[in-house]
């Protein structure tokens, strides 16, 4: 949720809830921004410590060749995201010009981490050429997705496109295999915890009665 964030302690208290569970074999740290958290390097630790497969999906801003050397052997993946690579469009949309990309996914590559590439298609980037940019980094995987509103920003229904268009866009993309995960897939493509410690499949953080705390 907007403003709040799990400490350490709590996200320690919901992977041992998890592992119980015994449903999962990887753990996804995914934002907002998780290189944010202060404590992430101690977060990845413990979530291979406890035989999970710990994979990353950043916006780059905070990523560092450092820190992807220090996590080799530990995370099996580092996702990307990356909306345009257009510094115009990049300031409409919040995004930071990451100068050093196309270093960062080499140095990825080169420790044995898989590179994937996320690519969320909005009325802001639906125009963008993706292929040269691509074609040049090769990641191991690409994933086109399909914005999906949140009810908690009215602007971004006016942001989402149609099917039509986000399959033309996958299609210009072809070539390198990209996943593509559209609003009706990937509404519950994935099990969440919150930053409340909510656990459910609604990625939309609407109210959900069939979700649970692991905080209790």
């Amino acid at each position: 949720m907007k403003g709040k964030q799990l400490t350490l302690d709590q996200c320690k208290l919901i992977i041992d809830k998890v592992k119980v569970k015994n449903d999962f074999k990887r753990i996804n740290l995914a934002g907002g921004e998780p290189m944010m958290a202060t404590f992430l390097q101690d977060l990845i630790d413990y979530i291979v410590k406890n035989d999970f497969e710990c994979s990353l999906i950043t916006n780059g801003s905070l990523l560092t060749e450092e820190f992807v050397k220090l996590n080799k052997g530990k995370l099996s993946m580092i996702g990307i995201s990356v909306d345009s690579i257009n510094d115009d469009i990049n300031n409409l949309i919040g995004r930071k010009t990451l100068n050093n990309l196309y270093q960062i996914c080499e140095t990825i590559k080169e420790n044995n981490i898989i590179l994937k590439i996320n690519i969320c298609v909005s009325k802001n980037n639906l125009n963008c050429d993706f292929y040269e940019f691509v074609d040049k980094i090769r990641p191991d995987r690409l994933k086109l997705l399909q914005l999906m509103p949140s009810p908690h920003s009215k602007e971004s229904y006016d942001l989402v496109v149609q099917k039509q268009e986000f399959d033309s866009v996958c299609e210009t993309l072809r070539i390198f295999n990209p996943i593509c995960e559209d609003n009706l897939h990937m509404k519950e493509a994935y099990w969440i915890v919150d930053s409340e410690g909510f656990y459910g499949k609604n990625n939309l953080h609407l109210s959900d009665i069939a979700k649970v705390s692991l905080l209790n």
